[in-house]
Parts: C-alpha cells; structure tokens; sequence
C-alpha cells in the first residue's frame, strides 16, 4: 500500500536550511538547535474545535457495474424518451458487507 495508513495526522512542521550546511562542523549543533524562531512553515489542511491536523482524502468506495449494464457491457441512450435528462445505472457495492454506500460521508446522493 501506498500512502497513509491513517487519514489525520497531527501538523508537520518544515524547517528550511541551506544545501551545503551539511557539510560544516557547525551542522549538527545547528540540527538540534532547530525552533520554532527557525525558518519553518507548519503543513496543516484542517483546523476545527478539535485542533489542528494535516488531513488526507479517504479513497472512494469501490463500486462493480450491475444490472443490464454489467449484462451488456453498454446502455443506448433513446433521444424519445420521457426523461432525456437522466441515465438510470445501477452499481453494486462488493464491500456490502463492511460498509454500506449510505454510510460514506463523500456520497452526495444514493436513489
């Protein structure tokens, strides 16, 4: 897997310094003197009642095609029909199990 095992996290703090530093005597004092008056931002994307975090986006559910969809492995679209607007489709949660699509806070709407 790649990524993070979690999806919030506390705020990172960067901290900037020259490339060739490294190679001075001085470095690894410089290193451990590092605070919060060094050069630094802070990485954080959510910041609530709670506190704040550095938050990634959870991945999407994964879904399976289904119906005559899954069946055909197409859909024609008839220009006479009484709703044009609107493509019924059908999917399939193979996760059912675990977690319901309606339990998914990214799901905007589910019919």
């Amino acid at each position: 897997n790649i990524g993070p095992r979690l999806f919030q996290y506390n705020p990172v703090d960067l901290f900037f310094r020259e490339a060739c530093f490294e190679n001075n005597v001085n470095y690894q004092r410089f290193f451990h003197a590092l605070s919060s008056s060094s050069p630094h931002v802070t990485l954080q994307n959510v910041q609530n009642e709670k506190g704040s975090f550095l938050e990634f986006v959870k991945p999407c559910p994964e879904v399976e095609w289904a119906g005559e969809l899954k069946r055909d492995q197409s859909f024609l679209v008839n220009k006479k029909s009484d709703n044009v607007n609107e493509l019924q489709i059908l999917i399939r949660n193979p996760d059912f199990s675990s977690e319901k699509f309606q339990d998914k806070e990214r799901l905007k709407s589910i019919f």
